[in-house]
């Protein structure tokens, strides 16, 4: 029998040389994640043309992923699915394990290009806006064939960080085939309610320029159509964006990105705080 000192320093010196394994990193990583709460941001807007949004930020960095990860709580058995967290897998995001290809999805008006500009900014890398690519002069769409062609060349780059929900791009399409990391900013439908409202009121009376020269209508106000008012358009899509990203987060065609439920300004603060610490 091993005396109590002799085994506590075996202990010791089996922790030093596992302090950097897989496991040892998915213990840190689900230790840290019950910790979570996470403040506050705001609803920015980008203008001018599709070139101009998409944003580069320094000299691209690697974040190790259990730091970009801590303060998410990872799903486990009590989890349905809808509760706030990350999806864990037993390996590391990314090939090297770095965080490096990030997609931010989220109902309109919910902040997701904000919160995208901001993760962008922390992991030094190219920000675009989906929206921005889709809607030319005067809110004409892009061809789909183009837009698909577009999307795919820029997934195709070593790192970005795209929002957007455009399902033939983004669900069904390049982002999320080469994502490491899918964030769903999932706030409550009366919040995101508020927030579209603000917003486009806002853009309305000061006659913001948004891509490529187009400014919100006055009709997005009143129109009850949800394909001419933004705000209709929140309103209806609230629970579909649930059922299709709560469905996806359960996906084994997912099974190689880590999938991030922030559900309230406090825990997206807190979430970006977190990646921000590797920075340090």
């Amino acid at each position: 029998m091993l005396d109590d000192g002799v085994l506590g320093s075996v202990r010791e010196k089996d922790r030093a040389r596992n302090a950097g394994s897989p496991t040892s990193m998915r213990r840190q990583l689900t230790k840290a994640a019950h910790s979570l709460r996470l403040s506050n941001i705001s609803d920015g807007t980008q203008s001018g043309s599709w070139l101009p949004s998409i944003r580069t930020y320094g000299t691209p960095t690697k974040p190790d992923c259990r730091d970009a990860l801590r303060g998410s709580c990872l799903r486990g058995a009590h989890d349905d699915g809808c509760g706030t967290g990350v999806r864990g897998h037993s390996r590391v995001v990314g090939n090297d394990g770095f965080v490096k290809r990030v997609s931010v999805v989220g109902n309109a008006g919910s902040g997701k290009s904000r919160l995208a500009e901001r993760i962008a900014g922390v992991l030094g890398v190219t920000h675009v806006e989906l929206d921005a690519i889709h809607h030319l002069a005067d809110w004409t769409p892009i061809d789909p064939d183009e837009f698909v062609a577009r999307v795919a060349a820029f997934t195709s780059t070593e790192s970005w960080v795209i929002d957007g929900n455009y399902r033939s791009v983004v669900v069904d399409g390049s982002v999320w085939q080469r994502a490491d990391t899918i964030v769903w900013l999932d706030l409550p439908r009366r919040m995101v309610m508020v927030q579209v409202t603000r917003r486009t009121l806002r853009r309305i009376i000061r006659r913001e320029q948004l891509w490529n020269g187009n400014r919100e209508p006055l009709r997005n106000l009143y129109a009850w159509d949800p394909n001419r008012s933004i705000i209709r358009w929140a309103w209806t899509q609230h629970a579909k964006c649930r059922q299709r990203f709560g469905a996806a987060m359960k996906s084994p065609a997912l099974e190689h990105v880590h999938f991030i439920r922030l559900r309230s300004h406090d825990e997206a603060e807190r979430w970006l705080a977190s990646l921000a610490s590797t920075e340090r």
